[in-house]
C-alpha cells in the first residue's frame, strides 16, 4: 500500500510564476481540433467547449459557443428525431458541431450521416471498453471522413486504447463533474489533473471534462496537456441552456436547473431505469447567468492572464511552464483573507 501512486487535482498544485508578458492581449488562446470540412480541422479562438449533458447544449448552445470562439457538443439524451432536428438546424445555420452517440445508436448513427453529419461523439461513463471500439470501427466503416471523439476515459491505458481502436480526440475525466457521484457510488476514478497529465502521453488531441470551477482550472488542464476543457456548470444558467429560468420571489433572483448525465432524472427521461444500473449524478439548481458570450469572455480574460503569468505567448509554450504542489494551508493562503475570517 505505500507504493500506491499518487493522484493530482487542481488544487493540489499551481504554476510557478515566469516572466510575464508585456501584454496580456498578447497570450493566443487558439487551438485546433480535427473536424470534417474541407481543410481537415477546426480552429477555435478560445478552447472551450459546452458539455454534451441534457440541460446544457442544444442548438441553441452550440450556435452561442461558436459565436463566443468556442464549440459545443450536443448531447445523445434525446429522441433520435429531435436529434436529428437540432442537427439540421445546426447544418443550415452553419455552426460546426459534434453529435453525441451511445454504444447502441446504429439508427441515430444512420439518419445523422444520411444528412451529412461527420462528426461524432462517442459518449460512455467509462469510454475503456471493446463496445467503443466497435462503434469507432462502425463509424469509420460507414462513413468516409468522419471525425470520432470518443470517452471517457481517465488513463493511459485508456486513452491508447481509443487511439488503437481509430479515435480523433479523446475525453478524459471519469468523476469529477460536479453532477458527479460515480467515486462515490463506484469507488473508481481519477483525480482529473494526474488523468490529463496520463491521456495527454498518448492523445494527439484531448479534451479535458469535468472538474472547471473557474478560469485558473483551465490554465491548469491547458498547461497539462489538454487542447481542450469541457465545462457544464458555468454554462449551465445562461439563457442559451436548455430549460427555462424559475423565479424566487423571496430573493428576486432566477436560476435554472440541472442534472448530471447519469442522474436519476436524466435516467428516467431516457428510459434507463431497469438495466442495473445505479444512479451516478445528482440533480443541482444554478444561478441564471447573462449569456453564454459573457461567461467564455470572462473566462477567456482570466486564460490570458494565466498565460501571462507564466510568459506563454501561445498554448504550445503554456505546456512549457511548471508545477509546484501545494499543502492545503497553501490553498487556503490563496483564497480573499478578508471573506475567510469575516473581517471588516
Amino acid at each position: 500500500m505505500e507504493n500506491l501512486p499518487l493522484g493530482l487535482t487542481y488544487d493540489d498544485v499551481l504554476l510557478r510564476p515566469g516572466k510575464s508578458l508585456e501584454s496580456r492581449s498578447l497570450a493566443d488562446t487558439s487551438t485546433t481540433l480535427p473536424y470534417p470540412n474541407k481543410v481537415g480541422y477546426i480552429t477555435l479562438k478560445v478552447p472551450i467547449l459546452s458539455a454534451n449533458m441534457a440541460d446544457i447544449t442544444e442548438q441553441g448552445m452550440a450556435a452561442a459557443m461558436y459565436n463566443a470562439g468556442g464549440l459545443g457538443i450536443i448531447h445523445r439524451f434525446c429522441r433520435i428525431d429531435h436529434a436529428l432536428a437540432m442537427w439540421l438546424i445546426c447544418k443550415q445555420t452553419y455552426t460546426p458541431v459534434f453529435m453525441s452517440i451511445g454504444v447502441n445508436d446504429k439508427e441515430r448513427i444512420t439518419l445523422l450521416a444520411d444528412t451529412g453529419c461527420k462528426a461524432f461523439c462517442i459518449d460512455v461513463a467509462n469510454g475503456y471498453s471493446d463496445a467503443v471500439a466497435r462503434t469507432i470501427e462502425y463509424l469509420r466503416t460507414t462513413i468516409p471522413g468522419v471525425v470520432v471523439m470518443a470517452g471517457n476515459v481517465a488513463t493511459r491505458e485508456g486513452a491508447l486504447f481509443l487511439m488503437s481502436a481509430g479515435a480523433d480526440i479523446i475525453k478524459a475525466g471519469i468523476g469529477p463533474g460536479s453532477c458527479c457521484t460515480t467515486r462515490l457510488v463506484t469507488g473508481c476514478g481519477m483525480p482529473q489533473l494526474s488523468a490529463i497529465a496520463e491521456c495527454a502521453e498518448v492523445a494527439h488531441y484531448l479534451i479535458a471534462d469535468g472538474g472547471i470551477r473557474g478560469s485558473g482550472d483551465i490554465v491548469k488542464a491547458l498547461t497539462m496537456g489538454a487542447d481542450a476543457v469541457m465545462i457544464g456548470k458555468l454554462l449551465a444558467g445562461t439563457p442559451e441552456a436548455p430549460g427555462k429560468p424559475i423565479y424566487n420571489t423571496l430573493t428576486a433572483s432566477s436560476s435554472k436547473i440541472y442534472s448530471g448525465s447519469a442522474s436519476k432524472k436524466q435516467q428516467d427521461k431516457c428510459d434507463m431505469n431497469g438495466k442495473n444500473r445505479t444512479t451516478e449524478g445528482v440533480t443541482a439548481q444554478v444561478q441564471c447567468a447573462e449569456s453564454t458570450i459573457k461567461v467564455v469572455t470572462d473566462l477567456l480574460k482570466g486564460i490570458r492572464s494565466g498565460m501571462s503569468y507564466v510568459g506563454a505567448q501561445n498554448l504550445a509554450e503554456l505546456r512549457m511552464a511548471s508545477f509546484i504542489r501545494v499543502t492545503q494551508s497553501g490553498y487556503t493562503e490563496g483564497l480573499p483573507h478578508a471573506l475567510l475570517n469575516n473581517t471588516m
